[in-house]
């Protein structure tokens, strides 16, 4: 698990700091927001990290990609994202904490 990302995820509190990269370096300063467990960090990156796994061409190769396409009519532009969304795909069901 990316516990940074996991957190960013999370999005319930701004109050922490982070030590390393493991969840036990993980100091919860927020009063108001229990800290999450480790367990429930792990079910919100598995829900969300093909947001920070999927990882397009940049949008300007992308449009001269789409030209191409129009231009030689082929399919390069599809493949390519159908290829990367085949690879991380959205969960079909996230779940709520």
């Amino acid at each position: 698990m990316e516990v940074l990302q996991a957190l960013a995820l999370w999005g319930k509190s701004r109050k922490w700091t982070l030590r390393g990269s493991e969840y036990s370096g993980l100091d919860w300063k927020d009063e108001d927001v229990k800290k999450p467990t480790e367990e429930e960090l792990q079910v919100v990156w598995e829900a969300g990290k093909y947001k920070y796994l999927r990882k397009y061409l940049d949008i300007k190769d992308q449009l001269d990609m789409m030209y191409w396409d129009k231009v030689n009519g082929t399919d390069n532009w599809q493949e390519s994202i159908a290829a990367v969304k085949l690879e991380y795909p959205k969960p079909e069901k996230t779940q709520e904490i």
